[in-house]
């Protein structure tokens, strides 16, 4: 797993809220793709599943 995506996920796990700094933050170190990409599935517009997770 890239290791920003990793810390910005323990950043998002750590808040009750998630808000416009850690939406920054989280613009700010990963690339544009893995970004929307996070965006998407936090609003849930689409599912990541792995059944690894299950």
């Amino acid at each position: 797993m890239n290791q920003k995506l990793w810390e910005v996920i323990q950043l998002f796990k750590e808040k009750n809220f998630i808000g416009q700094a850690e939406w920054a933050y989280a613009e700010e170190v990963l690339d544009t793709d893995m970004f929307q990409l996070l965006k998407e599935q936090m609003e849930g517009k689409i599912q990541l599943i792995s059944e690894q997770w299950k």
